[in-house]
């Protein structure tokens, strides 16, 4: 209970939720409903910084009410800043290099604590294609920060090597499952060839490589989830009537994602998306006991390891997915052997673990 005259122990948390569904707004979302802040005596407030709706594309043009959201994000954040005691900025590279740059002055300015954690692997390589006294700036920020989170081990080593980042600044902080989400047990079942497809739909994410790779293998069906990026939605929509066998289910709710994995025997991630981080969709398919084919891109193989929780295949390789799912179904105990993993790697992600560490050895000394 609140001391009379103490002040709340108030954390403002600023980035993107959804809409759009994407690994970004999700995670967002999942601490922002996470059950550990109250427990730890904290309320969080929040400023949404989503596009609402737009999916971005590496490198694309910024979508149209850029400026206006700027302007919205930015009077939010001045409103409520200086009510809290720190300041999370749980958002992408690009944020933090364009409207995050008069936001993280107002906190080095006021001297309000605050913790950078930028989604995904471009962090680093973002601060690389600023020039100038733009690029002076940011990274004089970041240096400031009393916390960065990055997600990946290859990204804290960017952070360190790259940007001369003091390590003690730094601490790891990958995604992480809703506790509430975890099944008790490892779901069982014979298996039936379904495979499964969950994320953003777009090329980078390797959707028309699992469409060939199934070509009309009568064996294998796979059924693909999530916002079709309007790019490629008609080329999508070609491929999908030329292949019986693949199929389009809609849009999941975050929450709904690992009981609708369950329902399926493997989960097909080629991506080759420019800013891949840690895909938390693996994460789930690994808490539903469901091996990852996925390709050996970025600081993926940090979470599956080959032959053990799933199989990495080359990047925009058909022919090694195909090859992959085939192994999948011709050894049933390879197959229960890596399922049985998977469900094992995912206790590691928990988000009593995550999070609770997070504001037990961190959090707690800045509020």
């Amino acid at each position: 209970m609140e001391k009379k005259g103490e002040k709340k122990k108030r954390v403002l948390l600023t980035g993107p939720l959804p809409p759009p569904i994407g690994g970004d707004t999700v995670s967002t979302y999942n601490l922002f409903k996470s059950v550990y802040w109250s427990k730890a005596g904290i309320t969080l407030d929040m400023i949404d910084t989503s596009s609402r709706g737009f999916i971005r594309v590496h490198n694309s043009s910024r979508p149209p009410g850029d400026i206006l959201r700027a302007f919205r994000i930015f009077f939010s954040f001045t409103g409520k800043v200086f009510r809290a005691r720190a300041v999370l900025f749980w958002v992408n590279s690009s944020f933090v290099c364009s409207i995050g740059i008069p936001l993280i002055g107002i906190c080095i300015l006021t001297g309000k604590p605050f913790v950078i954690k930028s989604f995904g692997s471009f962090f680093v390589d973002k601060l690389k294609t600023l020039r100038g006294l733009r690029r002076n700036i940011v990274i004089k920020m970041i240096r400031k920060a009393d916390l960065i989170l990055p997600q990946t081990a290859a990204l804290e080593s960017d952070l360190i090597d790259g940007l001369q980042i003091d390590r003690s600044r730094i601490a790891r902080f990958p995604n992480f499952i809703p506790d509430s989400m975890i099944p008790d047990r490892m779901p069982s079942g014979s298996f039936s060839g379904r495979g499964i497809f969950i994320g953003q739909i777009k090329r980078e994410k390797g959707v028309f490589d699992i469409i060939e790779a199934v070509g009309n293998e009568a064996k294998v069906r796979v059924d693909f989830f999530g916002d079709i990026l309007p790019r490629d939605k008609e080329p999508f929509d070609r491929s999908l009537e030329a292949n019986t066998n693949c199929r389009y289910g809609g849009r999941l709710q975050p929450d709904e994602v690992i009981g609708r994995l369950s329902e399926y025997d493997f989960l097909l991630l080629p991506t080759y998306h420019e800013g891949e981080g840690h895909p938390a969709v693996i994460l789930q398919a690994f808490a539903a006991g469901v091996p990852v084919i996925a390709t050996r891109w970025k600081s993926i193989p940090e979470l599956v390891e080959d032959g053990r929780t799933g199989i990495l295949v080359p990047v925009k390789s058909p022919e090694e997915i195909g090859k992959a799912m085939a192994r999948l179904a011709g050894d049933r105990e390879f197959y229960d052997s890596i399922a049985a993993r998977a469900f094992e790697r995912a206790g590691e992600f928990t988000e009593k673990r995550i999070v609770g560490r997070l504001l037990d050895a961190h959090i707690a000394r800045l509020v």
